[in-house]
């Protein structure tokens, strides 16, 4: 199985794919439980159908890793040349 390189965009449903969880922590920074690697995925919603794949985290870590990416979500955005103002209309 091909692992998932942080820094990759791809679709919100391959972002999902083998998740047994899946959560939005803030307004554009999704988290999703990896059940296969046994990991959490931590994404950034770049538009309506996809995600950039800032970082990986084991339990014990996600928390934090979550807290470290909160505060970047809209300078990732504009980075990805996205409107972070999406999510209000």
């Amino acid at each position: 199985m091909k692992k998932r390189e942080t820094g990759s965009v791809m679709s919100r449903d391959a972002f999902l794919r083998n998740s047994g969880y899946a959560k939005e922590e803030y307004e554009g920074l999704i988290v999703s439980a990896d059940v296969d690697k046994r990991v959490y995925n931590i994404g950034i919603e770049l538009d309506d159908g996809n995600i950039l794949l800032v970082d990986q985290a084991s339990d014990t870590q996600v928390h934090s890793k979550v807290s470290e990416w909160y505060p970047r979500i809209t300078e990732m955005q504009r980075m990805y040349f996205t409107d972070p103002e999406m999510h209000l209309r």
